[in-house]
């Protein structure tokens, strides 16, 4: 009760002295390292956020109108159950056997580990942060490029987000669409680069502050896979170029 409460208030603290939300996200995630063990607070700290996020769709819209998005989340969620009901989630061995990337495995010509160990998650928060984080950040992209496009882009991004520990760490599994959302930040400040019209001032420091706040949080926070974010952003970046060769040849 007590920390809900100091959220509700620390919420309303950002909110109207206008601090960038970055910065709550900032808070959450030293909160919830802090406090790992506890899955009800982090219910409650999640649902905080939740409102602080809130879109002005009801959620069965939201469901129609980003399809892909739900769809990711949904299925992380089911694998993650999957795992939990199959043995203990953050075990090398069951990770390994739900298709985990590990480049030895790529080398004997698992290639799926690309694309399956982006719905896999080690644990509760890892995956809450993810899914989170791709529930506010995917939908204005889903829109603005197409269920196709964005499913593809998703996709690639999240399986490129592979290729620096595939040579830089050969001995270690790795999982989660961490690097994926890195790829969707790349994207979004493409648009903001082609298109700054479509986002407010608050928007864009959004954006750029989830960047920051989310590299540093790479370097402190143990067992996170900090060649896997900073390859999810280089080749998101890198992808983010296709979506924008059509209109500049119109041009």
């Amino acid at each position: 009760m007590f920390f809900s409460v100091f959220l509700q208030q620390l919420k309303v603290f950002f909110v109207n002295f206008k601090i960038p939300i970055i910065f709550f996200i900032f808070i959450l995630h030293v909160f919830m390292f802090f406090f790992e063990e506890s899955f009800p607070l982090l219910l409650i700290v999640v649902g905080e956020v939740m409102q602080l996020f809130t879109r002005n769709e009801p959620f069965r819209l939201y469901i129609k109108a980003y399809p892909i998005t739900i769809s990711i989340v949904f299925l992380s969620v089911c694998v993650f159950i999957a795992m939990l009901l199959f043995g203990s989630q953050s075990s090398a061995e069951v990770l390994y056997q739900f298709g985990a990337f590990y480049p030895e495995s790529i080398q004997n010509g698992q290639w799926f580990r690309f694309i399956t160990a982006i719905f896999l998650h080690s644990t509760w928060m890892h995956l809450l942060m993810n899914i989170l984080f791709i529930y506010v950040f995917a939908p204005f992209l889903e829109q603005h490029f197409g269920k196709r496009k964005f499913l593809m882009f998703f996709i690639l991004s999240g399986a490129c987000s592979f290729i620096l520990p595939y040579f830089l760490n050969p001995h270690t599994i790795t999982t989660g669409a961490s690097g994926a959302f890195y790829g969707l930040l790349s994207l979004h400040l493409q648009v903001i680069r082609k298109e700054p019209y479509r986002y407010s001032q608050g928007d864009r420091q959004t954006v750029i502050g989830m960047l920051i706040v989310g590299f540093i949080l790479s370097f402190i926070t143990p067992n996170t896979s900090i060649m896997g974010h900073l390859g999810g952003f280089i080749f998101g970046w890198l992808l983010s170029y296709l979506f924008f060769i059509k209109s500049t040849k119109t041009k």
